[in-house]
């Protein structure tokens, strides 16, 4: 199986993904470059930031129309302040405008992270404190408890400068700080672990919660991944 992610991010996207993928699918390693894609790889490519992504797709679609032999494009952008059907439907027009010439089937799958990976990793319930000793812990629960609503429901608080990227951010590395752990965009940290998955697997599973995760695990199901849902680690 051939696998190719287009991602938003140039930082945390890429280091995320590499690490999940062999994760949800036993054998698959990452490949350089395309024609690397020769049998359980993945090869992921950045397109540092969302306005370049509109037009790195028409290219990537043509490359993998080229190719061949990839199962499945992944394109993985943040949704940040729009609404998920309209960051969706923004990525379809312009898929169908560049297939439209083209009478040859490819399988793609659009992942909008709802509002950024970020958003995704507050769904750890086991990693957030319930008696924080930090005032910005403290004050990110009292505003809004991930561990009871749904992080991608998040509001940013009123009168705050802040978008939902940013705040969403700030409410992550508060969460780590209070385990004296530390989150960067570049070094991801406890989120590239298995355990960290497996608990957003769990909470993907236990709760309605983090739809646009789901949407991606099961999307991974469907290609044969396995979701590493067992056990109680942090």
């Amino acid at each position: 199986m051939n696998l190719y992610f287009l991602v938003e991010g140039k930082r945390t996207e890429p280091k995320v993904y590499a690490a999940w993928l062999p994760l949800l699918f036993a054998g698959l390693t990452r490949a350089v470059k395309i024609e690397d894609l020769q049998g359980n790889h993945f090869l992921i490519l950045s397109a540092n930031g969302y306005p370049f992504a509109r037009n790195l797709l028409a290219n990537v679609l043509a490359d993998v129309r080229s190719h061949g032999q990839i199962d499945l494009l992944f394109v993985c952008m943040d949704a940040e302040e729009e609404t998920v059907a309209a960051r969706r439907q923004e990525l379809e027009d312009i898929i169908a405008q560049s297939l439209s010439a083209n009478t040859l089937p490819m399988r793609y799958a659009i992942i909008v992270q709802n509002r950024t990976i970020e958003t995704w990793f507050l769904g750890n319930r086991r990693i957030v404190s319930r008696a924080p000793q930090g005032e910005s812990l403290r004050q990110c629960l009292q505003h809004y408890s991930v561990v009871e609503q749904d992080p991608e429901r998040l509001p940013v608080p009123d009168g705050s400068a802040a978008n939902h990227a940013t705040y969403h951010h700030h409410y992550l590395k508060a969460i780590f700080n209070e385990h004296g752990l530390t989150y960067h965009k570049n070094n991801p940290g406890e989120v590239l672990q298995e355990s960290y998955l497996r608990q957003l697997v769990l909470r993907t599973r236990d709760t309605p919660h983090l739809a646009t995760l789901n949407h991606f695990l099961h999307v991974c199901q469907d290609l044969g991944g396995i979701l590493p849902a067992r056990g109680d680690s942090v």
